[in-house]
């Protein structure tokens, strides 16, 4: 995997962009997430990171969702 970090010292938001066809596997992502950041610059602090639509995907039984509360998780949501 070809990783290339590029960083401007005053940005607040990082951005991953996937050049190339991208399956969304878990695993890959994983991988991917942990390159970015060993190449990061330890310096520099960002307050988020956007990865693109897909980026992981996984197969979900969507009977099981209720409605959330973004205060209180679902236990059974959370590992």
């Amino acid at each position: 995997m070809d990783v290339k970090v590029r960083h401007d010292p005053h940005a607040s938001i990082g951005r991953i962009i996937v050049c190339g066809p991208w399956s969304g596997n878990v695993d890959l992502a994983r991988s991917l997430l942990s390159e970015v950041s060993r190449q990061y610059p330890k310096r520099i602090k960002t307050q988020f990171l956007v990865a693109n639509g897909g980026f992981v995907s996984f197969d979900m039984d969507w009977r099981t969702l209720t409605a959330a509360d973004n205060r209180k998780a679902l236990e059974e949501a959370v590992e």
